[in-house]
Order: C-alpha cells, then structure tokens, then sequence
C-alpha cells in the first residue's frame, strides 16, 4: 500500500519547491541520497505540518547528501550552479541564490565520505573541519512529505534533529550559533508531545514512570525516539555530553542556554532553570532506558 505522505505543496515557497526539485536533480544524477535538515526542516515539520510557531522561520535550506567521493560532490555543485538559479559563495559548501537575496543552500555531505570519525575535511588543504555526526541516523529516520506536484521530499524527524542539535550546540556552545542550537532544543524538548506521531497514553507505562506529568513524558519518550535511530558510535558521543551537562558539579551551560531560551547572557529565572534541568533529566533518562533495552 502506498504511503500517504503530508502534502505540503500550498505552504511552501515557490522559490524553495524550485531549489528543492534542482537538488533532487542534481543528487539522482549521482544517484545520492539527500534530505531536507537544519531550521527549514525543523520550521516545515513544527509550522506546516502541526501548525507550531518557531518564532524565528528562515529562508535557509541546509541540505545533507550521501556521498562517497569529492568528485560526487564537484558533480552534485556543479549541476545545481548549472540550471542557473544559484552563484557560488566563497564558503565551498554554500551557494546563494541569484534572485533572492538571503536566501541560499548549504551542501552537507555526510556518509562514506565523513569516515569513521564523521567528520569532513574539505579540499583542497583539508583545513576546515565540519561535524556530521548523526546525519545518517537522522537520514535513515526522515520522514517524507510531498513538497510540489511530483516533488517528494525527505526531511528530518523530530527526533532526528534533536539528536543534530544536541552534537551541533556541542561544537558551537560557545559561539553566537549556540543560542540558536539551544533555542531549538528547547523547542524540541518542550512540544515533542505535539509532534511526536502519536498520543502520550498510548504508551504503555510512560504516565505512570512520570507521575503523569504531560510535560516530563514527553521529554522521556522523545530520549526513547532518539535511541531508537542511534548508532553505538553516536551513543558513545551523545551520553557523555549530557550527562556532563546534567552533573551537578558542572557549570550545566546547556540547562542555562535552555533557561534562558537560547540566549548567551543573562541570568535564568531559578524556576525556569529547574524546569529545563527536570526535562533534559527526563530526556536523558528516556534515552537510557531505551538504549539499555536495545542494547539487551
């Protein structure tokens, strides 16, 4: 039986479904796998598809693609730059778009060419290093949705971008980027019961592990989500990060960032530092449950 997929195709931008359908051409031209990832995936499942204001849409599209070479990757650019829509950036990854100022594409090539370590060292000196850790989790767990008439299109799950943004506010906790990390943290960990596919009661014994607190459960099952699509390599990375950031000896700058809703200043209100400490605990406690039972 076919799947019915969300059809998205009167919500979205003409100018996106145009530059989605020449990435889906570029990417069969080497036959690769691709998905939609980043703030446009994450605005497309919490605003199109349930109707959930993020508050800050944007006009990016970050796009990850399975490639085993470089020379995939040259190919996968330069067919993009070729239907004439896009201009090379001085960032490799990066093309901007011709007509619409702000609006550009960033290529993130994940899979063999990441290596065992996940990571991608760009030519030609190798130089600029970039993480993907997760990206072939969040891949293999992406959802379709039908962008434009014949346009199907794969783009992270809930839980696949949380698992992107814990590794991303990771290598950018520091930096400017690591509010906006936070921030859809926070999102993820607060409304994961609205997009989480099904209903909090139909789980069995997940109200009664949280004295039926909605708000808890749903941070739980979405640590139960996230390590269902996680790898052994990927496990030994994410557990560490949180429980480093939930000990009570550290300086829990992720539960601060989460407090102050992604902000770098400033000082949280003790509540709303409680209230994030008590759903990122939930969420890592969901995770290790799952990943023990998983584990055997």
């Amino acid at each position: 039986m076919k799947s019915i997929w969300p059809d998205l195709t009167a919500k979205i931008e003409p100018v996106h479904q145009r530059a989605l359908g020449t990435i889906g051409r570029a990417a069969a031209a080497v036959n690769a796998d691709w998905f939609l990832t980043g703030a446009m995936a994450r605005d497309w499942v919490f605003t199109l598809i349930h109707g959930i204001d993020t508050l800050r849409a944007t006009r990016d599209a970050d796009i990850g693609i399975a490639l085993s070479g470089w020379n995939e990757f040259e190919r996968v650019r330069t067919h993009i730059l070729a239907e004439g829509e896009f201009d090379p950036d001085r960032t490799q990854h990066r093309l901007n778009h011709r007509h619409v100022r702000g609006f550009h594409i960033d290529l993130v090539p994940f899979g063999r060419l990441g290596g065992a370590n996940a990571e991608i060292a760009w030519p030609p000196n190798q130089d600029v290093v970039m993480n993907v850790i997760g990206f072939e989790e969040a891949y293999k767990a992406a959802i379709t949705v039908l962008a434009d008439v014949n346009l199907p299109v794969k783009l992270a799950s809930p839980s696949g971008l949380m698992l992107m943004k814990v590794f991303a506010w990771e290598d950018r906790k520091h930096l400017q980027p690591a509010g906006k990390d936070a921030q859809d943290i926070r999102l993820l960990l607060t409304r994961y019961e609205t997009v989480a596919g099904r209903s909090l009661h139909d789980v069995a014994g997940l109200m009664d592990v949280v004295d039926y607190e909605a708000d808890l459960a749903a941070a739980r099952l979405l640590g139960r989500d996230v390590a269902d699509l996680l790898s052994a390599a990927s496990s030994e990375v994410l557990l560490p990060i949180l429980d480093r950031e939930l000990a009570a000896d550290s300086t829990n700058l992720l539960i601060e960032q989460l407090s102050r809703g992604g902000q770098l200043r400033g000082s949280p209100r003790d509540e709303d530092f409680q209230k994030m400490r008590s759903l990122l605990t939930s969420f890592r406690a969901g995770l290790g449950e799952q990943w023990k039972a998983r584990d055997g």
